[in-house]
């Protein structure tokens, strides 16, 4: 749905709340306003009574929202009494507003902190007034009616809980896991009583589990997430994504499914689908998903079209995958950045997203194997040069320059371009068979075995690889 189309949705929602049943809105209206002016920190994505223990100023400071609160309102009423302030007083009364419509909580009540802080020195000020003056009537109805307010907004009629364990043993397994501290992200989370189920506990544990290497318990986390939320949209893409990595694709063309039926809208679990029928083999089908997706949601999918490429390219339809190349390019010079979804939950190392140059590097890496198919090895060799202009780590483009140069007979140049692309990506058993090769007609036999080890170390079945090797053994 477009932002309007959601906006709508809920704005008539709301209305059709307000005008149907007018005096549970007025109920819940003047239940926000309580809860507006008093003292209980509302949490919303953090506690503050939890992150208040790792605060030394906050721990520390002799006063909060239940002093600031009664002395703020009783500094308005003077005020407005003596009509002074009346600018900040209708900043704080409009933002109350605005804000009790909506959704009232700790952080959103704070911008006005800093404004009733001012009427507090100004209530301050009346009470050494009356104290220097004597004034004992004042004093007493100054008394009084900050005891009234410290009362209101001291109490707690709604009997809120200040800490809730499992939700804070949550907190502290999300501030781990962003910190990257993965082993102490999933202590917090298994601490975490069955009975509580906070939705995404389960999807952030198998996260950093994933994070760790651990696939098979990241599995089993992603299935206890959706065991307990069936329509988690992450745990199922992320259980599709695991599944087409681990080649397993039927698995994988199942949870994409899946997700899509609970958001066709995204173009998240199409991508994973795509990758998977590329897998299959299924190009058509594959082909029909991006192209039904681009033409019903999103017209300037630049990412997605990317994707569609690449079978085009894969098919050997060069004429019409340099077309779509192009098209992309040439928008992405109209626009700062292009339309990347957003990345897999925690797992970084398998997103799709990253910079406009990194994409920009990627279609030139396209065009660079276009150009290489048919033998334009120039062309190929300026497109791989440019690819790695934008995106000095892409590994492949860097493999891909290398065999360019060789084939060209340029051999220092490749066995430089070697080196680069396998310090960055040493698993490619390819690149270390193809490196090999090069290495041996410049007569470095001891560099060649080692080479043709390493491409057998990452795929012991390799066969090439190992008669090469075995040539330079005998």
């Amino acid at each position: 749905p477009k932002a309007s189309e959601i906006d709508s949705y809920w704005r008539n929602q709301a209305l059709k709340f307000i005008f149907g049943q007018p005096l549970d809105f007025l109920k819940l209206t003047a239940k926000k306003l309580y809860l507006f002016w008093n003292n209980l920190e509302i949490p919303n994505n953090g506690s503050f009574y939890l992150y208040s223990h790792f605060s030394k100023i906050l721990t520390w400071l002799p006063t909060g929202f239940w002093l600031i609160g009664p002395l703020g309102l009783l500094g308005m009423i003077f005020s407005a009494i003596e009509k002074r302030g009346r600018v900040l007083m209708i900043f704080i009364l409009f933002y109350m507003f605005i804000t009790v419509l909506f959704f009232v909580c700790d952080r959103f009540r704070l911008p006005v902190v800093p404004f009733l802080c001012i009427y507090s020195g100004f209530s301050i000020k009346k009470f050494w007034e009356y104290l220097k003056r004597h004034n004992a009537k004042y004093l007493i109805k100054y008394i009084i009616s900050l005891t009234i307010l410290g009362i209101f907004v001291n109490s707690n009629i709604y009997n809120f809980q200040k800490g809730n364990r499992a939700s804070d043993l949550f907190s502290l397994g999300n501030l781990e896991l962003s910190a990257g501290n993965y082993e102490r992200a999933i202590s917090f989370y298994n601490k975490i009583p069955v009975n509580n189920n906070i939705q995404d506990v389960h999807l952030n544990w198998g996260g950093a589990e994933w994070r760790l290497g651990k696939i098979d318990n990241a599995i089993k986390q992603f299935q206890i997430e959706l065991k307990i939320f069936p329509e988690s949209f992450d745990a199922l893409t992320n259980l599709a994504q695991i599944y087409l990595k681990k080649g397993l694709y039927e698995k994988a063309r199942r949870y994409a499914q899946q997700a899509i039926k609970i958001k066709p809208y995204s173009p998240l679990a199409r991508i994973i689908l795509s990758f998977t029928l590329i897998e299959l083999q299924q190009y058509d089908e594959a082909e029909t998903i991006l192209t039904t997706f681009i033409q019903k949601y999103n017209n300037n999918a630049l990412y997605e079209e990317s994707v569609l490429a690449g079978i085009h390219l894969i098919q050997g339809k060069f004429d019409l995958a340099e077309n779509e190349y192009r098209s992309i390019l040439n928008r992405l010079r109209e626009q700062a950045q292009p339309g990347y979804e957003p990345e897999f939950q925690y797992s970084k190392e398998f997103s799709i997203g990253g910079s406009w140059k990194e994409f920009k590097g990627k279609i030139y890496y396209s065009l660079g194997h276009i150009f290489f198919q048919q033998s334009n090895h120039d062309s190929a060799l300026a497109y791989f040069t440019k690819s790695i202009e934008n995106f000095p780590n892409l590994s492949d483009a860097w493999i891909s320059k290398a065999n360019t140069l060789l084939i060209m007979n340029h051999i220092p140049e490749s066995d430089t371009a070697f080196s680069i692309g396998l310090k960055i990506n040493p698993a490619n058993y390819q690149a270390w068979y193809d490196y090999g090769l090069l290495l041996v007609t410049m007569n470095r036999i001891d560099d060649a075995r080692q080479a043709f080890k390493n491409a057998l170390k990452y795929n012991p079945d390799f066969e090439e690889a190992e008669e090469e090797l075995n040539k330079l053994q005998n």
